[in-house]
């Protein structure tokens, strides 16, 4: 599902990340990988803020709907 319609506060596993290349090199090299587990903090008409290891990351609507995600249970 894109990272908008996940649920707020629980796991997150990033199943793909689309975009232009360049974008998801930057993605990339911030870890924001497939596998990589986050946690989704806040969604607004679509922005989303997400936690990613030790630090937040905010993402306009239409890049994070180019992210995939699925539930991944409790291990963050």
């Amino acid at each position: 599902m894109p990272l908008p319609f996940a649920s707020i506060h629980s796991p997150l596993k990033v199943i793909k990340v689309h975009g232009p290349e360049k974008q998801v090199r930057h993605f990339q090299d911030i870890g924001l990988i497939e596998g990589a587990i986050i946690r989704l903090l806040s969604v607004s008409h679509g922005a989303c803020v997400l936690q990613l290891k030790d630090g937040r990351l905010a993402l306009d609507a239409g890049t994070s709907s180019l992210i995939e995600v699925e539930e991944a249970g409790e291990r963050l």
